[in-house]
């Protein structure tokens, strides 16, 4: 369906459907993510329920980064960043990767991870 048309109530299942379908890698790193936050209520976890939370939530964030590094790398989008575009990426993804490790080890504190994460 094209970008500048209305849509109607009848068009919302179609535009679900598109949606999922062009989707699939984000949902599905979701619903990981999801089911990943609720194993403390099916007492699957000894972590705090925020813990899990904040966990899954760093996970979802770098398997969704390695997912669009890989795309963009595969659709030349990185192709304009100045200089070498690979040190650059890889600098983002490893703190991403130091910083969901070290949240999951309890070595760093919320304020800690949340100033790495608007840092990175």
């Amino acid at each position: 369906m094209e970008n500048n048309q209305e849509y109607t109530i009848a068009d919302i299942p179609h535009l679900i459907l598109e949606y999922l379908k062009s989707n699939k890698v984000s949902l599905t790193l979701f619903i990981f993510c999801l089911v990943g936050g609720c194993t403390k209520i099916f007492c699957l976890s000894n972590l705090p329920t925020w813990k899990n939370w904040e966990l899954c939530s760093l996970g979802f964030t770098v398997l969704y980064t390695i997912y669009i590094l890989i795309e963009g790398n595969r659709k030349d989008i990185f192709d304009s960043i100045p200089g070498s575009k690979g040190v650059l990426v890889g600098m983002a993804l490893l703190a991403l990767i130091i910083i969901t490790v070290f949240t999951g080890i309890e070595y760093f504190t919320r304020p800690q991870v949340m100033v790495g994460l608007t840092i990175t």
